[in-house]
């Protein structure tokens, strides 16, 4: 059996990427950020730290490198602090793994793309929009450079989950009937949880390299989902009041028109069927409704 780590166990992705891998019967560790008792195969490591503050890990076959600044807004406040943590400090580590013999796994983000093209494939040249987005491509770059064809990148389509606080937002709102304004003009190729955990264990386990791609297969606005939720709770539709990202947000960039990706390949590699955008949805908002 493959002896595995995660970097940054306790990420919405990590966590139950750990489950997963320890489910098969899989040594596993993982890192945390986390002071406190830990258990004999979970290691405390800090980003943000030296490398000297590092531990020492025992041999690895498989890591995935699920640490770093997640929100995009983070990134755009604090982008030294950001690419300190998403790019300088975990190529280090990525270095040092790679070194040590271990095959990486790197979960990327459909972002590296502007957006202005229906459905990029892997080889398309990427075009960045924001700090975030900018560090995930430098990394990707990076590692694709290490030697011995030792990283796969996967770069994922958004990822929601029941959790999501802009759900508990629109869900107060309506049941006390008062209207919500999402955003007409901003799609995404959503995943739930579930299905980007398993293309991340697959890919883990089938030893192939390079970049690989997986979302819907499909795009939904934000006000397409505030009308289903709107819906689930049998409220009045009229409550959804549609309205323009570009108009809302001056400001900022106007929102790209395509959030989809190639996944052909992606799909054949791992025997993953790329989900419908509507269907991931239906399958959150149930499970957000269910949570109360």
């Amino acid at each position: 059996m493959a002896r595995c780590l995660v970097i940054g166990v306790d990420s919405a992705l990590g966590a139950p990427l750990f489950r997963r891998i320890e489910g098969e019967g899989h040594p596993v560790f993982g890192t945390t950020r986390r002071t406190g008792p830990r258990s004999q195969n979970s290691f405390f490591l800090d980003l943000s730290l030296p490398p000297e503050n590092w531990p020492s890990f025992p041999q690895i076959e498989t890591a995935w490198l699920m640490a770093g600044w997640t929100l995009q807004a983070d990134c755009k406040a604090d982008p030294s602090g950001a690419h300190l943590v998403n790019v300088e400090r975990l190529l280090q580590l990525a270095r040092i793994l790679a070194q040590s013999g271990a095959r990486l796994i790197f979960p990327s983000t459909s972002l590296v793309f502007d957006g202005q093209s229906p459905a990029p494939g892997p080889d398309t040249p990427t075009s960045p929009q924001g700090a975030y987005a900018s560090q995930k491509t430098e990394v990707e770059r990076a590692l694709l450079e290490l030697p011995g064809q030792s990283c796969a990148i996967l770069r994922l389509g958004k990822v929601l989950t029941p959790d999501l606080p802009l759900l508990d937002s629109w869900k107060a709102a309506l049941l006390a009937d008062q209207p919500i304004e999402p955003f007409a003009d901003l799609f995404i190729a959503p995943l739930d949880q579930a299905s980007a955990v398993e293309a991340l264990f697959r890919l883990g386990m089938c030893k192939k390299t390079g970049i690989f791609q997986f979302c819907a297969h499909d795009q939904i606005s934000y006000a397409d989902i505030a009308m289903r939720l709107t819906r689930l709770l049998g409220k009045d539709p009229s409550l959804v009041k549609p309205v323009l990202q570009r108009e809302k947000m001056k400001d900022s960039p106007p929102p790209a028109p395509f959030a989809t990706l190639e996944t052909g390949g992606t799909e054949r590699v791992l025997d993953m069927k790329a989900p419908s955008a509507l269907d991931v949805v239906d399958s959150v908002l149930c499970s957000f409704l269910k949570m109360d």
